[in-house]
């Protein structure tokens, strides 16, 4: 353990191995409705030959650049 009383690396997950995406960012703010101003917290499994992905969007509600309306998306392709 370090410092901080985290463990050493590699840590192993009991889904992984995890491999990080060569193409960052893998989402982007876009278009004008619910994904328009920010896009947070991607992940994605892959399970039976599909890929299940979970993120975390703002739109541009409100009257300030911290305003907006937070929601959580999902998507499944392949198969």
């Amino acid at each position: 353990m370090n410092e901080i009383d985290f463990p050493d690396y590699p840590v192993t997950f009991p889904i992984g191995p995890f491999r990080k995406c060569r193409k960052n960012p893998v989402l982007v703010p876009q278009g004008d409705i619910w994904e328009a101003k920010d896009v947070f917290n991607p992940t994605a499994i892959a399970k039976d030959g599909q890929v299940y992905l979970l993120c975390r969007a703002e739109d541009r509600t409100g009257g300030s650049s911290w305003n907006g309306t937070s929601r959580i998306g999902a998507a499944v392709c392949g198969g």
